[in-house]
């Protein structure tokens, strides 16, 4: 039985990430754009070389989801905060996901994988979750850097076209593979509203849904009645200073 639901803003959030989004590119912005970079190349030989094998062989099967092959056990040794890999096909998005401590829930937000300051941090899963990227609603954060890296080609998905391209979202972990499907797109004042991440039962859960359904300012699918949703939020600059992108997605398909 799920808890009973509870609203929590993004205050903290907002006073944090507003600042990262309004910044110039002062030094401090190309230091930790650079660090990113760095952080974001060093991660990415956690994968194996069979993600390359897996790529040729998605020229015989155009439709089937490719996942990275990556190296759980070396990443563990050195991470073990990681608990997911998300990764977009034909985006530059391929990065790990790791989840938020409950006593040091912001963390993430301003710190890169290896524990550094950065303002540009690395994604992480909420940490009302609990490391669990089945949660009813499982939040990952993502900040849209100026180069275009971690979360930035997110955004995007206002953009039906782009969304109709793009319409397998990859997330796995070391027991799971799901390939996800954008449903709908909001874009919210986080200065106003936030994620709803406990719910009482199914029913409050779907009713939550359809509600968030019915705000959508671009719809992709029309999935009435998931199981569970992962939703990406990144910073969007169209109307408000503390604006958010939140893609919401549902299991397409589970391995």
């Amino acid at each position: 039985m799920l808890r009973r639901s509870t609203r929590r803003l993004w205050y903290k959030t907002v006073v944090l990430s507003t600042g990262i989004c309004s910044l110039g590119l002062s030094a401090a912005i190309v230091v930790s754009l650079v660090l990113m970079r760095f952080a974001a190349n060093d991660a990415q030989r956690y994968l194996a070389a069979g993600s390359q094998i897996s790529a040729e062989q998605s020229v015989d099967v155009p439709d089937e989801p490719i996942f990275p092959v990556v190296d759980w056990e070396s990443l563990h040794r050195e991470h073990p905060e990681v608990i997911a890999w998300l990764s977009v096909p034909d985006t530059p998005v391929s990065l790990p996901i790791v989840a938020a401590d409950v006593d040091r829930p912001l963390f993430y937000l301003t710190h890169d994988l290896e524990g550094r300051k950065n303002i540009y941090g690395c994604a992480y899963l909420d940490a009302a979750c609990k490391g669990n990227v089945l949660a009813p609603n499982a939040v990952i954060y993502g900040h849209h850097s100026p180069d275009g890296a971690m979360f930035a080609p997110l955004s995007k998905y206002l953009d039906a076209s782009w969304a109709k391209a793009h319409s397998q979202i990859l997330l796995q972990t070391p027991t799971r593979k799901l390939c996800l499907r954008p449903v709908f797109v909001r874009v919210v004042n986080a200065a106003a509203e936030g994620p709803k991440l406990t719910f009482s039962d199914e029913q409050d859960f779907i009713a939550w849904y359809q509600d968030e359904f019915l705000k959508a300012d671009i719809t992709l699918d029309n999935a009435s009645s998931p199981n569970h949703v992962v939703s990406l939020v990144t910073c969007s600059y169209t109307s408000w200073s503390n604006e958010r992108t939140v893609i919401y997605c549902i299991e397409g398909d589970a391995r």
